[in-house]
């Protein structure tokens, strides 16, 4: 916990989007508070990040940064951190810290903490970044290789910069988890298909067109093939799911495809796989890998970013290239002619979530770096 329970973090994301970085805001804030902690979230106005927090409880503060300078953003936010006696800060996108770091530091907010989650391998070394990343007190990363991206490439102190892991409750992913065949009768997938299921927002890197590819490989060496394809469009884009209901349509005659939009949480949908895929052509880390493994479905996944960080091929999961259909294919065939296979990759990684991978370090991790530690 953090030292002076009285301190009020602030979590912060101007994000108009809704994804996995923009979860993970929700998430933190939900999981301090739930701790004791004085939680106040910034976020965008008119943002799924803000609906969301408004559904679970919480009050945002609201604001539409016009660029990464907004001196008028930046002289309003400091009044806002000043008025609710803010702390401590918790930033999740670079593209924020123009604002808010100036803000902070009007404020007179002392810790200031950023988790990046998105891996990148450009310099920024020039002023600005020196500018920004010398106000920050810590930099956490989701993996060690993007730790060491940041420490090549970044102008910042690697004395600030740590790995900390995502993490979730196994246990209580498992404890609230809809049934296998009530999920199934739910869809119309009959109790005796071979699903495979992919969960992610629909977008070309990530890499549906890819388990489509596969499914059109196997579709006549795996009787009852289903495909459950989990996920909304990005926020403001639309045509990637008629694309790929298009795609299906001229590529799989005998298997069958189910689109099931954004579903949380993950228990009321991924019990329903045989076998959850991950076959995005670049992935900074891959949650829903950790959240299939908690369930004890075995995971089939590129063997991009940090990935392997999480799964090692063979023992607690598969890897194969990024984009290679055929590979994923071979991948998922294997497991569907052992079910013996299935069995000890699931209970194998379902291990790798409780030793590596718990919310509780995670959570312990974060409550440091809002120490100042």
């Amino acid at each position: 916990m953090i030292e002076n329970p009285e301190t009020v973090i602030a979590e912060v994301c101007f994000s108009p989007s809704w994804g996995g970085l923009e979860h993970y805001c929700a998430d933190s804030a939900a999981r301090l508070a739930s701790r004791g902690h004085r939680v106040v979230p910034f976020v965008r106005a008119g943002s799924p990040l803000e609906d969301r927090l408004v559904e679970t409880g919480f009050s945002p503060v609201t604001c539409r940064p016009s660029s990464y300078f907004s001196p008028i953003t930046t002289l309003k936010l400091a009044r806002r951190f000043r008025a609710r006696s803010v702390g401590a800060v918790h930033l999740h996108r670079t593209q924020d810290l123009g604002v808010v770091l100036p803000s902070a530091a009007l404020a007179g907010v002392k810790i200031r903490v950023l988790t990046l989650q998105m891996e990148s391998s450009r310099r920024k070394r020039d002023l600005y970044h020196r500018w920004v990343y010398g106000g920050l007190t810590r930099v956490l990363t989701i993996t060690g290789r993007m730790r060491q991206l940041v420490t090549d490439n970044v102008a910042v102190d690697p004395d600030k910069v740590r790995c900390l892991y995502y993490g979730i409750d196994g246990e209580g992913l498992r404890a609230e988890a809809a049934a296998r065949d009530e999920i199934r009768s739910r869809w119309k997938v009959p109790s005796d298909a071979f699903v495979v299921g992919i969960v992610g927002r629909l977008e070309p890197m990530k890499g549906q067109e890819t388990v489509l590819g596969a499914a059109a490989l196997l579709q006549h060496r795996i009787p009852k093939l289903v495909v459950m394809i989990v996920g909304d469009e990005t926020v403001g884009k639309v045509g990637e799911m008629d694309r790929l209901k298009r795609l299906a349509a001229q590529t799989l005659t005998d298997a069958r495809v189910v689109f099931t939009g954004y579903r949380h949480p993950p228990g009321s949908i991924v019990p329903a796989f045989d076998v959850s895929a991950l076959a995005t052509r670049k992935e900074t880390f891959g949650l829903v890998i950790l959240e299939a493994q908690a369930l004890g479905v075995p995971v089939v996944a590129s063997a991009a970013g940090g990935v392997p960080e999480i799964i090692e091929d063979g023992v607690n999961g598969r890897l194969v290239k990024p984009g290679d259909a055929e590979a994923l294919a071979e991948a998922i065939e294997e497991l569907y002619r052992s079910p013996e296979l299935r069995r000890s990759i699931g209970e194998a990684g379902m291990r790798n979530v409780g030793e590596r991978f718990s919310l509780k370090a995670q959570i312990e991790g974060l409550e440091r770096a809002l120490r100042g530690e």
